[in-house]
């Protein structure tokens, strides 16, 4: 359902990049932990 294009994905990026956030806290709403923890593993946060 999520995309890295999504605006949630980058929304929930950017909080945990600016660490507002931490990973765990990302919520496990159909496929978007996922998308968003690909992305982070990616950029190295």
């Amino acid at each position: 359902m999520f995309n890295e294009n999504s605006m949630v994905v980058k929304t929930w990026f950017d909080l945990v990049k600016m660490k507002i956030y931490k990973r765990e806290e990302v919520p496990a709403l159909f496929n978007l932990r996922d998308v968003v923890y690909s992305i982070l593993d990616r950029e190295g946060v």
